[in-house]
């Protein structure tokens, strides 16, 4: 993912890359990451320069993982419990 990003950025001079994928440390441990880059050329075409930034985002990641998850238990909490209360209703 991250070959065919550069790959396609340094084909189309300028353009931006920006990228989340997992990283294995040495340790074993595995990290998410964002890059973000962009591909320089000289004027005939050759790329001369990349700038380009990677940040470690395992946190943040593993916090939008937990809300998704929080959001799921409260509707289904609020199914069981609409289903709960058209079921006494209906007694």
């Amino acid at each position: 993912m991250v070959d065919s990003a550069v790959k396609e950025a340094i084909s189309d001079s300028g353009k931006y890359f920006n990228i989340e994928h997992r990283i294995v440390l040495d340790d074993g441990s595995e990290r998410v990451v964002r890059e973000q880059g962009q591909v320089f050329s000289e004027e005939m075409g050759s790329p001369i320069r990349m700038i380009c930034t990677i940040h470690d985002i395992t946190d943040r990641k593993k916090v939008e993982l937990e809300l998704i998850e929080a959001k799921e238990e409260a509707e289904t909490a609020n199914k069981s419990k609409s289903i709960f209360f058209r079921i006494y209703l209906m007694n």
